[in-house]
């Protein structure tokens, strides 16, 4: 999975690096899996770094599922 997820506790954020090619299911596989980080609690932060990321142009279709989908996590 090309999305590295680090708690960091002190500053109460996620911070999420995508490394290589990305794919909405890596990106899916991420959000679903957040309750089960270490340290996660729900009013926690999240930034997503896309320095190293490659693919990561999404088409307003495709973010518009992506957003249903989160939709169905909360």
């Amino acid at each position: 999975m090309p999305v590295k997820s680090d708690v960091n506790r002190v500053n109460n954020v996620i911070i999420r690096t995508v490394i290589g090619k990305l794919t909405m299911e890596d990106i899916k596989d991420a959000l679903a899996s957040t309750p089960q980080l270490a340290g996660f609690k729900p009013e926690i932060g999240v930034v997503w770094d896309f320095n190293e990321g490659t693919n990561v142009n999404f088409d307003s279709n495709e973010l518009e599922r992506l957003a249903q989908f989160v939709e169905q996590l909360s």
